[in-house]
């Protein structure tokens, strides 16, 4: 058995985590260095603060390394007083319960900034929504290139990685269309 390959680093106001395979996570952390250098180019010499106004465009990034609009997510999903999200759309996709689930995972990240999600609690998200699941573990199965996971049993915890943030943006750009 071979141990996870781990990286975290912070540059600046940007922070890069990610556990697996070691070519995986190599990609992805070239990816990471490409947007970052992007983002300070964009930015010019003089840089300002990720939560300055003047970043708050596609073009730039959105706070958190978003692409997506406040608009546009307040379009998809919905959060209770108790930080609770849910989806007012479903994706309407061939894997309809692991991009749905995949959307939430991305929803908690940025809305209610909560990385990682304990299994109870997106099931809870996923039934609000209207989505019936036997097991989250086995609905995720099509994105587990995507994902992080730890923990064990009703202890479980989800997340998005890179590579996982991009393809929830594209399915959450395609419910929006």
């Amino acid at each position: 058995m071979t141990t996870p390959y781990k990286v975290q680093v912070k540059l600046g106001g940007c922070e890069f985590q990610a556990e697996g395979p070691q070519d995986v996570v190599k990609e992805d952390f070239l990816l990471f260095l490409d947007a970052v250098k992007m983002q300070s180019t964009s930015r010019g010499p003089a840089a300002t603060p990720v939560s300055s106004p003047i970043n708050e465009s596609p073009q730039n990034g959105l706070p958190g390394g978003r692409t997506l609009s406040d608009e546009a997510l307040s379009r998809v999903f919905m959060v209770d007083a108790d930080g609770q999200v849910s989806l007012r759309i479903l994706p309407r996709t061939q894997q309809r319960e692991a991009d749905s689930l995949l959307v939430l995972l991305y929803g908690f990240r940025f809305l209610v900034n909560q990385m990682d999600v304990l299994v109870g609690r997106l099931r809870r998200a996923a039934e609000t929504s209207g989505l019936t699941l036997d097991r989250v573990d086995r609905a995720l199965i099509p994105h587990v290139e995507l994902l992080t996971k730890g923990g064990q049993r009703v202890g479980s915890r989800w997340g998005l990685n890179n590579r996982g943030i991009v393809r929830a943006e594209e399915i959450i750009s395609g419910m929006l269309e």
